[in-house]
């Protein structure tokens, strides 16, 4: 249609029409402009008057928004409890009337409302549980920003805008935590009237109010009766979280065109005869450049044909029976075959043999019923090269229809499909061993379970999670380039073994998923398959790998679940991966199938590891302290022990919570609190005749020991609580005194140096030499209370006690055993001259108040 209007617009009659319609327009053209000049005078004075209610509003927003923030900073200041919160209250809603009531919501449930008077249902309301505020509430949370929701239903009745402030108070160890809300309700009515809407009517104006959240449809908020013109003005007042929309036009049209028309009649005439004169000069130019055009056409049409014959693309000409006529270079370059070679002959000299003969028959059924055919074919070059190609086949038809020539336009798209592959392979495979990766791997267990869902089929088989024991310490001690080169031999190893119906792949570092597909196998029968595999694949891992000549030895973890048809694939590894560990906490080297257990035992400790969190942050934890006695019975000093009494659980057991404190990098800030807690309550014994002897002993963590900064760390305890180092003992642990001997030696030389005193925890049940526990800057060694427990006169092994003793003595070293239950075990450990004390026999673990107590009355 465009085309044939401008061939139209073209001609002598649309040039005289063109010239004529211009004359009448440039005539009107004058009128038009005193008319635009009023109608622009009208609406600019419509938008001022709209903007300077547009203005007050924002005005009775910021307001809000201000008190809003200022009751924050009060919370803030007075710590989350606002004292004479009526009084303040009132104070700031009297700086707008636009302002209905504002409220306190700690931890999103309002509990203060000012005034109560009319309020009183909204007391309680829980803010984040709502479905309507709940998601505006959670957001402004989330955002830490006031936001503004609305228009609501209030729970006391009416209709507003509420401006909700998240407040965060920093809590005991410096971190900003939520507290809970501070709101302000401009009510909808009180809002308008304050804002001077009621004048707009009055103004003449019809307008309407919208609330435009982020994201989502825009909601009208209140409208005058009647219905806008279709020219209006709009003015926008923006919010943290959208903006207010408001559009006005006046009661009736600004606009009046009656007698436009009757001011145009003057020049009809003249444009009436100019146009004919145009049209007849357009019909004399046209017929010279008609002759002109055919003669340009016809020479572009040979130039463009020539371009193209030269492309990049390989061009083939057939005729109508498919005989190669014309191939241009390209073509040559990319077949190999040169023009003498295929004139001729016909396409299938190219033919690669990958495609079937209903291939060509469809091909052939496209050009004829389209005339076209495109698409990616396999052709074989000269040299016997099968590529890929991208070819665009066009009939040519004469004047009757005919088909007379085929031409044919190829692309080589060997790099294309080699880079294609590339990615793919980068996406889906393992650099290092090549082996499927998890992306992989869950897109086959996940087409696994669709198919057999979708024919109905009995799905069964199993996912083996392996990860291999102490793969750091092997890559720690060897290097990475060792750790690289035994991942691939294992790979390798793996790969050889496994069944044809299993697949291997590697999910990064050491972690390998082996995926075994069975069906019409019953649960049992999956169980044993699965079973047996990962035996044979635990057996093959412990076989030695040469690595530079040298054999080394290495063993795998396999965790087993058993695959349904309902299962999810990312749920299936969790399972596979949380049997491995389980398999690693029995001892490595060890097969275990996952059980529906685990999966609680998992939620569990990632609620007791939160929980742990919270006790940090709400100061659950406390010290108690286990008295340790001389052969008198003195109390000469005692040991910090952590206790945690949860709100809900009641009293939960160290060895319940210090392991699991220990796999992560809370044993560190608990490590961190305990010592503070025992540096703070030596400074403060200091004071008292009755404490200030006692020495308290810390437990330090292997975790806490080997931080660089340990040393820096207790000087900075040391220096701010103001306890005296010889009245404090770290107790350190056989086992971290295993790894790097000379940096261990220097670190507690350090700490001898701040005047701190050191005792060797658990002595015996490691692997220390005397040799090198001569080395060792110590002040105590601790008999570990397995070694007491046995002590017993029908026991030999109470020799180890003995022995104990004894070397701890010949040291020169303070010697104190723990766990003492009995009569019998103190009076032996007298006799083999252990000089101090513990246990229950001598007195439990006890609050600070209670051994004070115990320390008054032996005074």
């Amino acid at each position: 249609m465009l085309i044939q209007l401008y061939k139209m617009m073209r001609s002598p009659l649309g040039v005289g029409l063109l010239v004529g319609v211009l004359a009448l327009l440039l005539g009107g053209l004058f009128v038009r402009q005193l008319h635009l000049h009023h109608d622009q005078a009208e609406q600019h004075e419509l938008q001022s008057l709209l903007a300077r209610h547009a203005l007050q509003l924002e005005y009775q927003l910021n307001q809000a928004m201000a008190v809003n923030e200022l009751l924050a900073v009060l919370l803030k200041s007075e710590g989350g409890v606002l004292d004479a919160f009526e009084a303040k209250a009132s104070g700031l809603l009297a700086v707008s009337s636009s302002l209905s009531h504002l409220s306190l919501a700690p931890g999103g449930v309002i509990q203060q409302a000012f005034p109560l008077a009319g309020n009183e249902t909204s007391i309680g309301f829980d803010l984040l549980a709502d479905p309507l505020q709940g998601p505006d509430a959670r957001l402004a949370m989330q955002q830490q920003r006031q936001l503004v929701s609305g228009p609501l239903d209030l729970v006391q009745g009416g209709q507003a805008f509420i401006l909700r402030l998240p407040v965060f108070l920093d809590n005991a160890a410096g971190a900003a935590e939520f507290w809970g809300f501070t709101s302000i309700v401009l009510r909808m009515e009180a809002l308008l009237a304050a804002a001077g809407f009621d004048a707009l009517t009055e103004q003449g104006l019809v307008y309407r109010f919208y609330h435009h959240p982020a994201d989502q449809a825009r909601q009208l908020v209140y409208a005058s009766s009647q219905a806008l013109l279709p020219a209006r003005v709009v003015h926008e007042v923006q919010l943290p979280n959208g903006y207010w929309l408001l559009e006005a036009s006046a009661l009736e049209s600004w606009q009046d065109s009656l007698h436009h028309l009757l001011e145009l009649l003057p020049v009809v005439l003249v444009s009436l005869l100019m146009g004919l004169l145009a049209a007849q000069m357009q019909h004399i130019e046209q017929m010279n450049r008609h002759l002109e055009r055919k003669v340009a056409q016809r020479t572009s049409e040979l130039q463009i044909a020539a371009m193209a014959f030269q492309s990049q693309n390989g061009i083939l000409v057939t005729d109508a029976e498919q005989r190669i006529l014309k191939v241009n270079q390209a073509f040559q370059a990319i077949t190999g075959y040169s023009e003498a070679d295929v004139l001729g002959q016909t396409p299938a000299l190219l033919n690669s043999g990958r495609h079937g003969p209903v291939f060509y028959q469809q091909m052939y059924a496209s050009l004829l019923r389209e005339g076209r055919w495109q698409g990616e074919i396999w052709n074989r070059r000269k040299n016997g090269e099968i590529y890929p190609e991208h070819l665009t086949i066009t009939a040519i038809h004469n004047p009757a229809g005919q088909v007379t020539h085929y031409v044919a336009s190829l692309v080589d798209q060997t790099e294309q499909k080699a880079s294609q592959d590339r990615i793919y392979r980068l996406k889906y495979f393992d650099t290092l061993t090549c082996l499927p990766n998890r992306a992989l791997l869950l897109e086959t267990l996940r087409e696994a379970i669709a198919e057999a869902v979708v024919g109905h089929e009995h799905m069964s088989g199993s996912l083996l999670f392996l990860d291999l024991d102490h793969f750091k310490q092997f890559n720690d001690a060897l290097g990475h380039a060792a750790g690289d080169e035994l991942l691939q031999l294992l790979s390798e190893r793996l790969g050889a073994v496994l069944p044809p119906e299993a697949s291997l792949s590697r999910l990064g570092s050491d972690e390998f998923v082996v995926l075994l597909q069975q069906s019409d196998q019953d649960q049992a029968q999956t169980a044993t398959a699965a079973e047996k595999l990962a035996e044979k694949l635990i057996a093959v891992i412990k076989q030695p790998f040469v690595l530079g000549g040298q054999a080394h030895h290495i063993t795998a973890s396999i965790g087993v679940t058993l695959i349904h048809a309902d299962d999810q694939p990312e749920e299936l590894l969790k399972q596979a991966e949380l049997a491995m560990f389980r398999a690693k906490a029995r001892g490595r080297n060890a097969i275990h199938f996952y059980e529906q257990a685990m999966q609680q035992q998992a939620i569990d400790r990632l609620a007791l590891q939160a929980a742990m969190y919270e006790a940090l942050q709400q100061q659950d934890f406390e010290l108690h302290y286990q008295p340790q006695v001389n052969a008198s019975g003195y109390i000469c000093g005692v040991e910090a022990l952590i206790r945690w009494n949860h709100p809900q659980r009641g009293a939960v057991s160290p060895a319940e919570f210090i392991p699991l404190a220990e796999e992560t990098e809370l044993i560190l800030k608990i490590g961190d609190w305990v010592l503070w807690q025992a540096f703070s309550q030596a400074e403060r014994w200091s004071h008292s005749a009755s404490t200030s002897h006692l020495v308290i002993s810390v437990n330090v963590s292997a975790r806490q020991f080997a931080q660089a900064d340990f040393v820096a760390r207790m000087e900075q305890v040391l220096r701010q609580t103001g306890a005296n180092p010889r009245r404090l003992q770290l107790e350190l642990t056989e086992s971290m005194l295993a790894d790097d001997t000379r940096d261990i030696i220097a670190k507690m030389q350090q700490l001898k140096a701040l005047g701190l005193l050191i005792s060797l925890d658990d002595f015996g049940t490691g692997y220390s030499s005397l040799s090198y526990l001569q080395q060792l800057p110590l002040d105590q060694l601790k008999v570990d209370q397995s070694f007491v427990r046995d002590i017993n006169p029908q026991e030999p092994q109470r020799a180890l006690a003995a022995s104990i003793i004894a070397l701890g003595l010949s040291l020169e070293l303070e010697v104190i055993a723990e766990g003492i239950e009995t009569p019998e075990q103190l009076a032996f450990l007298q006799q083999q001259g252990c000089q101090l004390f513990q246990g229950y026999l001598l007195g439990r673990p006890m609050p600070v108040a209670s051994l004070e107590e115990r320390l008054h009355c032996r005074e």
